[in-house]
């Protein structure tokens, strides 16, 4: 091994109420890709492997690598540091590194206008503005008269479960001719939002298709 083996732990990214994205950073293989570890915890361990809580195996590594750290606690104090190692020996951080994950805050969301809209179906749209450091869980409610951000004025609703960006749903069964509304929640641990306004569409009239396919050859060949 000509060189010495050497790494550094990478600054934290994308620090969320449970959740942050840490790594390190080989400066030196040595002649040979050496195995990351990051050892993460609310105890900062050092150098002493056995001290630290947790760990994750990155695999072999020439450059930089990260990992992101799910099921953290919001407002709380982590530590981390990586480790590197391959036959010519093994190099820890120079220091450990840190961060703190936020404190939820309430999410804001937008309803986008529907498309698609036939005799019978839309496509109802909208978007997480703000996701308040905790990616929150959408309903979108929706009938024939506006219910406002009253959920219980709404005659239907359709849970989309947890949503941090654009989303949308395919509803299906409409009667023809009609007027709907629809209008998004969005809730984490810090409390609930609705879109600023109501969406409202109308369905067509249904066309019935004037060609029928009644014949099917397969592979005839």
């Amino acid at each position: 091994q000509e060189e010495r083996l050497r790494g550094i732990a990478a600054i934290a990214s994308e620090i969320a109420a449970d959740s942050a994205t840490v790594g390190g950073l080989v400066t030196d293989t040595g002649g040979e890709d050496p195995t990351m570890f990051i050892y993460w915890g609310t105890v900062d361990g050092g150098t002493n492997a056995d001290t630290w809580q947790n760990s994750i195996l990155l695999g072999a590594q020439g450059s930089s690598a990260s990992t992101k750290l799910i099921g953290l606690t919001s407002g709380t104090d982590y530590f981390y540091r990586a480790l590197v190692t391959n036959d010519g020996g093994s190099d820890w951080a120079a220091s450990s590194s840190g961060f703190s994950t936020r404190t939820p805050q309430p999410p804001s969301v937008i309803n986008n206008s529907a498309n698609g809209v036939t005799g019978s179906s839309a496509n109802l749209r909208g978007e997480i503005a703000n996701t308040g450091f905790e990616a929150p869980t959408v309903t979108i409610y929706y009938g024939t008269t506006d219910g406002g951000t009253i959920s219980n004025l709404w005659d239907h609703s359709i849970n989309l479960g947890i949503q941090d960006g654009k989303f949308s749903f395919f509803l299906t069964g409409l009667d023809p001719l009609s007027n709907f509304f629809f209008r998004v929640q969005a809730r984490n641990s810090a409390g609930s939002t609705w879109a600023s306004t109501t969406q409202a569409f109308s369905t067509t009239q249904i066309v019935t298709n004037s060609i029928v396919i009644n014949e099917i050859h397969y592979d005839h060949d």
